[in-house]
């Protein structure tokens, strides 16, 4: 079986990390599985290629090729605006234009354009499976990934981008079932309706696919995209992410403090976000519950992500990123309870990463928390999203922060999420779509 799995890049993000892992996991079951990014992978990567590379390789190849009367008359046409390159480069401009116009805080947009074609790659040519994951920053044209409607497909999905107009999560509109018109999130823009035309497009790319399936690694982002005016017609699969729990496991709490530079005689609550001003990831709701029960002083709120050098609070440290996995399984470990207090979410990597570490969880009642999150078992959930009910849980939890088994959390998210359980459902996935295509 070969497997080609691609993602636009490395970055810190849990769709990128997630993405690496079921590589890593499928080849380490034996599944002859290639990484196509569009960036360099980091050298680590077992089986990792360069998309970009290749395109600036077929470019200077093509360039070589063309006749000089030829190269004059593309130039011109450049020149005029009338050229393939000159007309997509107006587009890129256009779409960098409402992007940039949209309100501060939210999740940027991705379109359905690219001039990168990823089904020209020798690795997709070889492919019997593709596995789409995290497509984003103008790496998958649409139009023409698509026109090849013979070899099987599944998209990972990490966020709702796929079937949306652009928007990363929807903020509570549901224009993705019917159109995508009026994008509430780019009110205000040159063109609040640019997500409906993204939307046709992607519509008629999709017209006539036969092997397309959409995994989900949430139950509420599956049933999001079951309801898409543009995936609502193909098979739908739940498989959650997986990760290594050789890695991720619990380290001495007490020991992990002192590398880590962390207070031993004080609770430590534990916030994991790259960027602490994503409005979607919740930091203020956690501020505020902190503030609300005046425990600023009485436990140490510790923050790992790009620092934002917000606050002197002297109960706020702030860690840093962290690239090495076993140094955060250290920070899980130091921690008392990790809370995520995302209004938005998909399968969030952190909570599985703080589950196998034996860290309890606290976390509101969205997207894919309630899969992984029971109540009084392995955390808290709260009742709404709201700073009142996180205040509520976090009370609750301070009054007995000793309640929760750390070693019945570790064994039940072993069962569940080790990587080992993804890639044998994915193994199983791409055999019976092999055999049926």
């Amino acid at each position: 079986m070969k497997v080609l799995t691609s993602t636009t890049n490395n970055s810190a993000g849990g769709a990128a990390k997630s993405c690496i892992r079921l590589h890593q996991a499928l080849l380490e079951d034996g599944v002859s599985s290639e990484l196509l990014m569009l960036e360099h992978p980091h050298k680590e990567i077992p089986h990792g290629h360069s998309f970009y590379e290749f395109h600036v390789n077929e470019q200077r190849r093509k360039k070589k090729s063309i006749p000089l009367s030829k190269k004059i008359y593309t130039k011109v046409l450049y020149e005029l605006g009338r050229d393939e390159e000159a007309i997509f480069n107006k587009k890129m401009t256009y779409e960098a234009k409402i992007i940039s116009q949209k309100k501060y805080g939210s999740e940027t947009f991705h379109f359905a354009h690219s001039q990168y074609r990823i089904e020209q790659h020798p690795l997709y040519k070889e492919a019997e499976i593709v596995n789409l994951h995290c497509m984003i920053n103008n790496f998958l044209d649409y139009t023409t990934f698509f026109a090849n409607k013979l070899k099987p497909i599944v998209w990972t999905l990490h966020d709702m981008t796929p079937f949306t107009g652009g928007c990363v999560y929807s903020e509570g509109c549901d224009g993705y079932i019917s159109g995508c018109t009026n994008c509430p999130q780019l009110k205000g823009t040159d063109n609040s309706n640019y997500t409906a035309d993204t939307l046709k497009v992607k519509q008629k790319s999709l017209e006539g696919m036969k092997n397309f399936t959409i995994v989900s690694p949430s139950i509420w982002l599956l049933n999001e995209s079951k309801k898409s005016s543009l995936f609502k017609d193909f098979r739908h699969e739940h498989i959650p992410y997986g990760l290594n729990s050789k890695v991720f496991k619990p380290r001495d709490k007490a020991y992990s403090r002192d590398i880590l530079g962390l207070p031993v005689d004080k609770p430590v609550i534990l916030f994991v976000s790259h960027n602490i001003h994503n409005q979607r990831k919740g930091y203020q709701y956690l501020s505020d519950a902190l503030k609300a029960l005046k425990l600023q002083d009485k436990v140490t709120l510790c923050a790992v992500g790009a620092k934002s050098t917000e606050s002197t609070n002297n109960g706020f440290i702030e860690l840093g990123s962290f690239s090495d996995e076993r140094l955060m399984s250290m920070v899980y470990s130091a921690a008392d309870i990790f809370v995520i207090p995302s209004i938005e979410d998909n399968l969030p990597n952190t909570v599985l990463e703080s589950l196998l570490c034996g860290t309890p969880v606290i976390g509101f009642p969205i997207g894919g928390i309630p899969d992984m999150v029971k109540s009084g078992v392995n955390g808290y959930l709260c009742d709404n999203v709201s700073v009142d009910a996180l205040a509520k849980q976090l009370n609750i939890f301070m009054d007995n922060p000793k309640i929760f088994n750390r070693e019945q959390i570790r064994d039940e998210a072993v069962k569940k999420y080790d990587s080992s359980v993804q890639s044998r459902a994915y193994i199983k996935l791409y055999n019976e779509l092999l055999q049926n295509n």
